[in-house]
Parts: structure tokens; sequence; C-alpha cells
């Protein structure tokens, strides 16, 4: 997730840059285009996008294979 403010340009990989202010006080579910003309869609973030930019993380869990009984 990325937090917009006013002014701030947004750089992608290879689709160019993205101006904040075309995205500010919009809806999500816009098209925004890119300085190279690719179109971006604005989305709604998902509950699993925000519980891990929080820190939550995601942890391992060590799993033993049970032996087996004779």
């Amino acid at each position: 997730m990325i937090k917009v403010v006013k002014g701030s340009r947004i750089n992608t990989i290879r689709g160019g840059i993205i101006n904040g202010d075309d995205i500010i006080g919009n809806e999500y579910g816009i098209i925004v285009r890119t300085s190279l003309g690719y179109e971006v869609a604005i989305l709604r973030p998902l509950i699993t996008d925000i519980l891990l930019e929080r820190g939550g993380g995601r942890v391992t869990q060590v799993i033993y294979l049970r032996t087996p009984r004779r």
C-alpha cells in the first residue's frame, strides 16, 4: 500500500509516473493514466493488505511428521 499526499509522485516499475493529485479526492475504482500512457486502476486495499501493513506479518509454523505406529 502507498499513502498518497498532495503533490506526490508514484514511480512504477515499468509504467511511468502517477501523480498523486490525480488520485486524491476520487473514489476507489477510478482509472488513472501514467506518464507513459498506461492505465492503472486505483483499488480499495483488501483486509489482508491492511493487516500485513500493520506489521502482523506471516508467521511460519513448524510442522513435525508423526512417527508411524507399528
